[in-house]
This record gives C-alpha cells, structure tokens and sequence, in this order.
C-alpha cells in the first residue's frame, strides 16, 4: 500500500513537471501565432479574384 502510494506522488510529480518543462509548448505558441496570422489573410484571398 505504501509503495503506491509512492508512485502516485511521482506520477504526480512528474506529470506537473513534464508540463512546466513541456519543451514543445514554447515552440507550439510560436507556431500558433504563425498560424492565426495566416488564418487573417484567409478572408482577404477568398475576395480576391481569380482573373487577376
């Protein structure tokens, strides 16, 4: 009983740790404000023609 109690405070432990640390988390924000400024010209080519 003791032993999983052990475990479960180290999962635990590191779960909060792996998402402080998250070494993807910093380059997936970057990449979200690329993507949401590409996403703010989207409106702008769907009113353009395509006879230009």
């Amino acid at each position: 009983m003791e032993n999983e109690t052990i475990w479960e405070v180290k999962n635990f432990m590191a779960n909060i740790l792996s998402k402080i640390f998250d070494p993807n988390k910093k380059e997936i924000k970057k990449l979200e404000k690329v993507a949401d400024r590409i996403e703010a010209f989207a409106s702008q080519m769907e009113q353009l023609s395509d006879d230009a």
